[in-house]
């Protein structure tokens, strides 16, 4: 693992996306898609605590696109999953837990 404060390029491991979800006081927000190449970094101690210390490690994928919903689940719509791959300050500010990439440091 790399230091707090560094720099990294958020590379896609599949055709389905990287996607983040927020985290706000530990409550999820609206998950968002997020750009093959996006940029991030490791959040401090304090920001990180805006997210649970666990996350879930894996996110359920729709078939047909997208993040799966508990309706998804229920009606069999669930066509494969993302890993966790950590948990990053965004370009927006917010702390997200990243899914379905690959975190590469540049600085």
């Amino acid at each position: 693992m790399s230091a707090e404060g560094t720099i990294l390029e958020l590379r896609c491991r599949s055709t389905s996306g990287i996607y983040a979800i927020p985290y706000r006081s530990s409550r999820p927000c609206k998950a968002q898609r997020l750009p093959d190449g996006a940029i991030v970094e490791r959040p401090t101690s304090r920001q990180r605590s805006q997210a649970p210390r666990n996350p879930a490690v894996c996110v359920e994928l729709a078939t047909g696109g997208g993040l799966a919903g508990v309706h998804h689940a229920c009606l069999g719509l669930v066509s494969g999953f993302l890993e966790l791959e950590g948990v990053y300050l965004l370009p927006s500010g917010d702390v997200a837990a990243v899914y379905g990439a690959e975190a590469i440091p540049i600085a």
